[in-house]
């Protein structure tokens, strides 16, 4: 099992961070993507 489908099944929200270099995983389970990690303490209300 994988974190994202750990977090999917907790019903935790999840972030993939995805660089625009690397290859997109097939599934991520609902995890919300960022490919720049600046966005994150957006994303996190901060």
């Amino acid at each position: 099992m994988s974190g994202f489908e750990a977090a999917s099944n907790a019903a935790m929200t999840c972030f993939a961070y995805l660089p625009k270099t690397a290859l997109n995983p097939e599934n991520v389970f609902g995890a919300r993507r960022l490919t720049d990690m600046a966005d994150l303490p957006k994303l996190l209300g901060l």
